[in-house]
């Protein structure tokens, strides 16, 4: 089912100074349930059509519609549904204010059958043009950022533990196009890949990542947030010794809080519990090239690094010296790795990736991470994550953290 209140004759002026991208986040109106989220795209032309695109519940709604005189549109579709699951309708709502250049509406769920919605949610674009200054510092190329463990929320899901910590480091890769739009990808602390991208719209980004296969019907979880632009002017100047690196003295970065949200699933090989969590980003950049930055303040010398191991069931936390050159190239002394760490540094990309023999289940583990970038006199340093898997009690499942830091 597919339903659009078109105007054939829609007088067109009215849209020439409203045409732009609109983007935003969306929620149901309590805000308790978040599977019950999403974001909305709309692409509108000076002719008042619309390319509008629909991510709600992890799946994807498509719609082209064109907004009537009254700067009105109505849209519906068939809610895609897994098997056991109740036909419904879904049904948006948009109001265009061209002076602000915002689009302001609902989302509805209507029961087969019925027209009284068992959920609604409100909902804010934003299509306001990149903000010059921000755009011009926001330099192109790539960001970085560490993702901290995170605190359960206060009201969790039903059935998730919120006292149960989430340990491990996540990270986020974060590239700016030149036309300022932007790419994320990176590893969260339970070490689920995510991706996620948007245009600039003012000063923000609107960001969403699904955390689980569409074509499975299983639960699954996401990542929802908003990632505002700010200038970092406060930063200090850069050294001589900064300046090969290319890092300007004045940049802006993506500061966000982001929400994760993992159902309760009894047959998730980590975590099955669920849980609720906030997230907090802020990226640094990253300037890449075929060598390593300086991340650590002596390059050349021998051991002038230590990856550390922890959580994730591994007991005490153990430590490994090595040797890692300009080039990202590594040196590890088997006398002193017991536990046959290797590692694989990607200074382009700013990506390390290896494995270890895990103390206690005795499994080769892999680990991924990112840096970010030193600022002299402060080193640099490299997070990542892994996860031990319980195969008989997946609720003993862990992930823990791996960390490159100066010895």
């Amino acid at each position: 089912l597919l339903a659009a209140c078109l105007v054939p004759h829609t007088d067109a002026a009215l849209f020439t100074d409203a045409a732009s991208n609109y983007g935003g986040i969306i929620e149901d109106a309590t805000g308790t349930a978040p599977e019950n989220s999403g974001i909305l795209s709309v692409r509108l032309t000076a002719t008042g059509s619309a390319t509008v695109g629909l991510v709600w519940q992890g799946r994807a709604y498509p719609f082209k519609a064109r907004f009537g005189a009254d700067s009105k549109l109505h849209l519906e579709r068939a809610k895609r549904v897994a098997e056991g699951e109740l036909a419904a309708t879904l049904v948006l709502d948009f109001t265009l204010d061209g002076g602000t250049l915002s689009m302001t509406g609902t989302l509805a769920e209507l029961p087969a059958g019925s027209s009284t919605p068992t959920l609604t949610a409100p909902f804010t674009l934003s299509g306001a043009v990149a903000d010059p200054l921000l755009s011009q510092l926001l330099t192109p190329g790539l960001q970085t950022a560490f993702i901290d463990p995170p605190a359960s929320m206060a009201t969790p899901e039903a059935g998730a533990d919120p006292a149960a910590p989430i340990p491990g480091d996540g990270f986020s890769i974060i590239t700016i196009t030149s036309r300022r739009s932007t790419r994320i990808a990176g590893q969260l602390p339970d070490t689920e890949p995510y991706s996620a991208g948007s245009p600039l719209r003012g000063t923000a980004y609107s960001l969403r990542s699904s955390l689980c296969k569409a074509r499975r019907q299983t639960p699954g979880g996401q990542l929802l947030g908003t990632a505002d632009v700010s200038n970092t002017a406060a930063l200090p100047e850069p050294s001589a010794a900064q300046e090969p690196r290319g890092i300007p003295g004045s940049v802006a970065r993506l500061l966000a809080a982001l929400r994760w949200h993992k159902r309760q699933n009894a047959a998730a090989p980590a975590y099955p519990a669920g849980f609720d969590n906030r997230l907090l980003l802020d990226t640094h950049p990253y300037p890449s090239g075929r060598r390593l930055v300086p991340i650590f303040p002596n390059p050349a010398s021998i051991n002038n690094a230590r990856l550390t191991v922890r959580d994730g069931n591994v007991g005490t936390a153990f430590n490994v010296p090595f040797t890692l050159n300009i080039l990202g190239l590594v040196r590890l002394d088997a006398a002193q790795n017991p536990n046959r760490v290797s590692l694989r540094v990607d200074p382009r990309r700013a990506k390390f990736s290896g494995k270890f023999t895990h103390p206690v289940t005795q499994a080769r583990t892999t680990f991924r991470g990112s840096f970010e970038a030193a600022i002299l006199p402060t080193p640099g340093e490299g997070r990542g994550g892994f996860i031990a898997l319980d195969s008989i009690d997946r609720a003993q499942s862990r992930s823990g953290s791996v960390n490159i830091t100066v010895p």
